[in-house]
């Protein structure tokens, strides 16, 4: 019997007609990682690498060219597709899409992206993956090439982390972020470690730490890729002051942070909450 993927399509046959809508206890990750998903044991440790680089390129493609296979592949207006409704990346890297958008230029798309329709807009569709091609087709101008299938909320966001591991694309606070996110809209834990990749006990330490950063000051900072759980962790600690905290939120509002790269802003924001002192108390 053929296994079955989050999206009931048949990896190994023939791709089923529409998305499976049974327990989380069925759902497969996708890219050859088929081990179930069981509620009480890890799925995968936060520390463990999939493999090198290039593996995680494979697999990403892997997981395309199962979604794609079978699939009617159509061409949409971009005017008509939204984002996901849980955000996981906080900037897009400019140079990085102005790259990607000349390869699609001079080649042509040629990995569709993945939408469904949109619940709550007739018409419309949501993005499961493909932020940034979409991004850079809109750039371009004209049509992108997407395949249709109608996920669940918990497929959609699966699908959508699991594109962005396998490729290892997100930074460590974007997928900490991110990993916060659902679990503000109510998704379970189980839902969010097979989204990303990690362990019951990994996922809680990158929770923990989100909640203990002010959103804004996450948002205003951005993906920081040079920077992991240890500097984060850092920051945290230096926010722990009511006075530092009240320091950051102001300064990230100045047009001179803006300015900054996303690495450069970590980096002003830490020094000017390390250097500054609490102000001894009087009497």
């Amino acid at each position: 019997m053929a296994r079955k993927n989050i999206f009931g399509a048949d990896v190994e046959g023939s791709v089923g007609a529409s998305a499976e809508t049974g327990s989380l206890a069925d759902i497969r990750p996708l890219a050859n990682l088929d081990r179930p998903l069981r509620r009480s044991g890890p799925v995968g440790a936060f520390s463990q690498s999939m493999g090198s680089i290039s593996e995680k390129a494979q697999r990403a493609a892997d997981l395309e060219k199962q979604l794609a296979h079978g699939q009617t592949i159509v061409e949409l207006d971009p005017a008509l597709i939204d984002s996901s409704f849980v955000p996981d990346r906080l900037e897009i890297d400019p140079e990085g899409l102005n790259s990607l958008a000349g390869q699609i230029r001079e080649h042509g798309q040629q990995v569709p992206i993945l939408v469904r329709p949109h619940p709550d807009a007739d018409g419309r569709y949501q993005v499961a993956y493909g932020h940034r091609r979409l991004a850079a087709i809109r750039q371009i101008g004209g049509t992108v090439k997407a395949v249709i299938r109608p996920l669940t909320d918990e497929q959609l966001v699966v699908s959508q982390g699991q594109e962005n591991n396998a490729r290892t694309d997100l930074s460590y606070i974007e997928r900490t972020f991110f990993a916060l996110r659902l679990e503000r809209r109510g998704f379970s834990r189980d839902v969010i470690m097979s989204s990303l990749g990690v362990d019951k006990a990994a996922l809680s330490r990158m929770i923990a730490l989100a909640t203990r950063l002010p959103d804004a000051l996450i948002e205003a900072i951005g993906p920081a890729p040079s920077f992991g759980r240890t500097r984060w962790a850092e920051v945290a600690d230096l926010l722990d002051n009511a006075l530092k905290k009240a320091r950051a939120l102001k300064l990230i509002h100045a047009d001179e942070f803006r300015a900054l790269s996303s690495d450069s802003r970590f980096e002003h924001l830490f020094e000017q909450l390390r250097a500054a002192k609490p102000k001894p108390r009087s009497g």
